[in-house]
């Protein structure tokens, strides 16, 4: 290594990780915290379940990163947006390799953490426990959930054109969600080029197919479409009056 002109990846013990991240995880709570955008007990928790998922074995040239420094490098790139060579020289692994541990600590994370907190539901009372929340908490009556679409920046795909090409000039894909009353995902769509349009993205996703063929259990009675226009959801300079709010909360029968 010290001819490859970075003798510093050989230093084992001036990793951030075997010093600041373990001295913070000791006796910085809050330091630890804000590096991470995490506590320390939901470290831990989440390290428990994915460790099996991206532990390596080691070699006999080297040992192998850690799962701890793993999430870790993630954690950090997710909650930052730091560049690989910038982690690099806080973790002292080489960037090509952080490339390559990022998306696989982020499939394991969807694998453990989807069936818990990415659960759409399929029942008439789970639906009509989402329906509840927003009428207490927003007073938004016969709601099933908030769904809005959010485009992801990306270097354009090769061989692509103007496919991924949106209105802002930007290449983008779009992410499609529906959350409850408490802003808790559940359902994703991501993937969409971000040339598409509200409508095309919503055509093409599997929770309208889902709804059409009636396979969520959605019970009209307890929970009616409510048409929300636009406008009075996000009239934002002044309160909304109970005139706006009458002609907002339109329902109709299916």
């Amino acid at each position: 290594m010290v001819g490859l002109g970075l003798p510093w990846l050989a230093k084992k013990s001036k990793k951030v990780f075997n010093n600041l991240l373990k001295e913070m995880f000791l006796e910085d709570s809050r330091g630890f915290y804000e590096f991470h955008r995490m506590s320390k007990d939901n470290f831990v928790k989440l390290l428990n379940l994915v460790s099996p998922l991206i532990r390596k074995q080691d070699t006999k040239l080297r040992k192998a990163v850690s799962p701890a420094q793993r999430l870790s490098v993630t954690l950090r790139y997710l909650a930052t947006g730091e560049s690989r060579r910038s982690l690099e020289f806080q973790y002292k692994i080489r960037h090509n390799l952080i490339s390559s541990i990022i998306p696989e600590v982020c499939d394991a994370l969807f694998a453990v953490l989807r069936g818990t907190y990415l659960k759409l539901p399929t029942t008439s009372a789970e639906w009509q426990e989402v329906a509840s929340g927003f009428s207490n908490v927003w007073q938004f009556p016969n709601c099933i959930g908030a769904l809005d679409g959010k485009r992801f920046l990306l270097i354009k795909p090769d061989n692509t054109g103007a496919e991924y090409f949106d209105y802002k000039s930007h290449h983008s894909v779009i992410m499609l969600a529906l959350v409850d009353a408490s802003y808790k995902f559940l359902y994703i769509d991501v993937g969409a080029q971000g040339r598409a349009r509200d409508a095309g993205v919503w055509d093409k996703c599997n929770l309208k197919k889902y709804i059409e063929d009636k396979k969520l259990q959605i019970n009209l009675t307890t929970a009616i479409t409510v048409i929300m226009p636009r406008k009075y959801v996000r009239k934002s300079d002044k309160q909304m009056d109970r005139t706006d709010l009458e002609a907002a909360f339109k329902t109709r029968d299916h």
